[in-house]
């Protein structure tokens, strides 16, 4: 993961993302600014870097998990979190071989999207394209 850089293009409020090695949430964009990216620390005090210095967060199996998913066979080898909003909700990631994220399956009865998948910050804007707010921005990392 080392040469990825995240652009500030790719960015919205709220993602999160590493800085230094910490999950982090940014919290400001400039297209302007040397440091264009204001992330929240873990000491919460909000800061700013530049585009080199913020990298994509690999989703993993222990965040879908401790984000309620459940491993599911049937799902290509991936996870299911089912939400119960007064909506027949589902979310899910299926796998490449080596356990990656691969895509991402957002549905409501038979309407839905479908998205590639490998960062936490990508889980979000899906979540944020079918109006699942809430979700995206309590995800656990």
């Amino acid at each position: 993961m080392g040469g990825i850089i995240m652009k500030v293009s790719e960015l919205q409020l709220g993602d999160i993302v590493s800085c230094l090695d910490d999950p982090v949430r940014v919290v400001s964009l400039s297209l302007k600014d040397d440091e264009p990216i204001g992330i929240m620390s873990p000491l919460k005090t909000i800061e700013t870097f530049r585009e080199e210095d913020v990298k994509p967060l690999p989703l993993t199996s222990k965040i879908l998990l401790a984000n309620g998913f459940e491993f599911d066979e049937e799902v290509k080898r991936g996870y299911v979190l089912y939400l119960d909003e007064g909506k027949t909700w589902y979310v899910a990631v299926s796998l490449r071989y080596n356990d990656e994220p691969r895509m991402t399956e957002i549905s409501f009865e038979r309407c839905g999207v479908v998205k590639p998948i490998q960062y936490v910050h990508e889980l979000q804007h899906a979540l944020r394209l079918v109006g699942l707010n809430d979700l995206a921005k309590n995800l656990k990392v």
